[in-house]
């Protein structure tokens, strides 16, 4: 696994426009803003030590299923968290905003932080061809961005499923996308894929079903697909990889403790 996934730069635009026939919502309710949990993973499960797990030597994670598998996700995950990071803290604060009606298309206009970086944030909400769409736009006066596309979404009206679309910063290039659903109260699943450079198809995706968590990681360029499971509440689980175990699962008990994996 290469520890570059999707290595693009923190911020992202997205250079699309809105279409000739576009329809504004009315002046009634505003269109309901997708979850932050649309564009982020939970992997609080590894980062309680994330130092520790991803400074371990190699013979430790061979020793170690559970090391393996918290190194395995969040190498995969530190990409994720480079492009998505900023999107995530303007979503977040977002959903805690209340939006005015102008020009037929819903506006939510704040200031956004991420540690000690600032953005005035507008998204603007509308509907188009039976979806809701989300333009999201950001100044940044220190880089000076100003009023510049950072990313879009689209989710069906009264939908349980959407996407996000990310776009290069410098040449207005499509990076990387994120398909996410929630059919389910305690179900989610994401999906991202990058779309250019040098991880270009490769796919990282994170399912949510209940108590069980699931992570699989394919890099297009090898070939290799590594699927990390486990428990939320008993902490049990196992990784597949080629590497580890002959590409058999190999598991770990409640204390993170290597055991023998139950007969399928």
């Amino acid at each position: 696994m290469r520890a570059r996934f999707w290595m693009t730069p923190l911020v992202l635009t997205l250079a699309l426009g809105a279409c000739d026939d576009t329809t504004g919502p009315g002046d009634g309710d505003p269109p309901v803003l997708p979850a932050e949990e649309s564009m982020a993973f939970d992997v609080d499960f590894f980062e309680t030590s994330p130092n520790f797990v991803l400074g371990s030597s190699p013979q430790r994670a061979a020793e170690s299923n559970w090391i393996a598998a918290a190194f395995a996700v969040l190498q995969a995950n530190v990409g994720v968290a480079i492009h998505s990071i900023v999107p995530r803290a303007i979503w977040a604060s977002a959903l805690s905003q209340t939006p005015s009606f102008e020009d037929g298309r819903w506006h939510w206009r704040f200031n956004a932080t991420n540690g000690q970086e600032s953005f005035q944030s507008h998204v603007i909400g509308y509907e188009e061809g039976g979806n809701r769409v989300f333009e999201v736009r950001v100044t940044v006066t220190a880089q000076q961005i100003d009023d510049r596309l950072l990313f879009q979404g689209t989710a069906p009206i009264g939908g349980t499923s959407g996407e996000w679309v990310f776009y290069d910063l410098n040449d207005g290039s499509m990076v990387s996308r994120v398909a996410w659903s929630h059919p389910e109260t305690d179900e989610w699943l994401l999906s991202f894929t990058a779309l250019a450079g040098d991880d270009q198809d490769d796919v990282l995706t994170y399912h949510v079903d209940g108590t069980s968590r699931r992570v699989s990681y394919l890099d297009a360029s090898e070939d290799v697909t590594i699927e990390v499971v486990w428990d939320a509440i008993t902490r049990e689980g196992y990784i597949i990889a080629p590497a580890i175990n002959g590409g058999a699962q190999a598991c770990w008990d409640s204390e993170l403790d290597n055991v023998v994996c139950p007969a399928p």
